[in-house]
């Protein structure tokens, strides 16, 4: 078709108007900057949301039932009851207290879990975390304790340190008001990569923590499950077939609103950087609106050789759709490098300007992950080439309605 050869030539620079070809390079690069700022964006925040989640989930359990009654014996009578039930791989007793640390004369508010040494591993991957130390040296002393690496270098502790463990609970006696205070041995340092439990975060043994914290300790049993995913709807079913009165608490709602807040991020991110697309799309009519002006001597003679008026709108739908796949591909590419790269790019950011672009302190990790999704890339390259397409209808129409008289009526 003569329309599409026609059409492709439009696109190369014209030698007559360097201005119009300048404009023309522009809106294409804008195009393809703000793609593949999207596509770099939404892998980033994809990655961050994945990573984040995965140490939260190395720590934390699946889903973690409670009961105003529980003790050992009944403990042992839901485990047995959880383990028959569908998607449950593991199961573990716990208890959980707020405290204070004192090391010489910091004091540090902590919260100390007391866990089983032996049936830790099925709902965490802390056993397999402890950088320094034993894990099992938990069952095997008196008072020991495990702390994050953070909390260690700190407070500059180590392997054989002790800790003084202070609790909320303040008790009356007959000389008054005195905290319960008891002092721990460190037996081993983790490392989870997520810094609020690396650094408020303590271990310690199951019987020690619910006999030193009493009735300031919450007591229940950690399940894991063979798909996280599926928590809300197993913590339903666990509550509607057991007999006792239990209380269900999943991953979902202890961090319920740290992933409603990246959710609204990424929603924000994504619209914003679609405008940034809009802008050069904007430019696109622009350009197209120059280029229907320039080319309308060749539009009148093209129309008194017999051209239709859907020929000239396809000459210049073709000259927008051109633009536009060029500037959506280069962005396509750029984005997929980027994001596939882009901890070294930090990394080298980092060493030639001596910033930190993630402080633990605040972003809980310290490097920028990525995951790149192939429906993502999709869906930014779908839309970004509709609004190219839709950029065209306007100099098109204008190019449509131009009468071939009026266009050669001064030549």
């Amino acid at each position: 078709m003569y329309e599409v050869i026609i059409g492709l030539r439009f696109i190369r620079a014209s030698k007559k108007n360097k201005f119009l070809s300048f404009i023309s390079i522009l809106s294409t690069l804008g195009i393809a900057l703000g793609v593949a700022t999207l596509i770099i964006v939404l892998s980033v925040m994809n990655g961050f949301q994945k990573e984040v989640r995965d140490k939260m989930l190395s720590v934390l359990s699946h889903i973690e039932v409670f009961s105003q009654s529980l003790d050992k014996d009944i403990s042992k009578d839901i485990i047995e009851g959880l383990k028959q039930k569908k998607g449950i791989e593991g199961t573990s007793m716990f208890s959980s207290a707020t405290a204070v640390a004192i090391v010489g004369e910091r004091m540090e508010g902590v919260s100390v879990r007391g866990v089983v040494p032996e049936t830790e591993e099925n709902v965490s991957d802390i056993p397999k975390q402890i950088v320094v130390g034993d894990f099992m040296r938990l069952s095997g002393e008196r008072f020991p304790i495990i702390v994050g690496i953070d909390f260690a270098k700190e407070l500059n502790l180590n392997v054989g340190d002790d800790v003084i463990i202070m609790s909320t609970e303040i008790p009356q006696s007959i000389v008054g008001i005195l905290p319960r205070m008891k002092k721990f041995n460190i037996v081993g340092v983790f490392q989870s990569g997520h810094y609020q439990y690396d650094r408020n975060l303590l271990l310690a043994n199951y019987d020690d923590v619910t006999n030193f914290f009493r009735l300031s300790s919450l007591n229940g049993v950690r399940v894991k499950l063979s798909d996280m995913f599926n928590a809300p709807a197993v913590g339903k079913r666990i509550v509607e077939e057991s007999g006792e009165k239990l209380f269900v608490r999943n991953w979902t709602q202890e961090n319920k609103n740290w992933f409603a807040a990246v959710q609204v991020e990424k929603k924000m991110m994504t619209l914003i950087l679609f405008l940034i697309i809009g802008v050069a799309a904007f430019n696109l009519i622009s350009m197209l609106v120059m280029t229907v002006n320039e080319k309308k001597y060749t539009v009148a003679i093209l129309r008194t050789m017999g051209a239709s008026r859907n020929s000239i709108v396809l000459i210049f739908f073709v000259l927008a759709v051109g633009l536009g796949t060029i500037g959506v591909g280069t962005g396509v590419i750029l984005g997929t490098i980027g994001a596939s790269n882009i901890g070294l790019i930090v990394n080298f950011l980092e060493i030639m300007f001596g910033l930190e672009v993630l402080p633990k302190g605040i972003y809980l990790i310290d490097t920028i992950p990525s995951k790149l999704l192939l429906e993502d890339v999709l869906a930014v390259t779908s839309i970004a080439f509709f609004m190219t397409v839709g950029a065209a209808l306007y100099p098109c129409y204008k190019a449509m309605n131009m009468e071939p008289a009026e266009a050669l009526r001064y030549d």
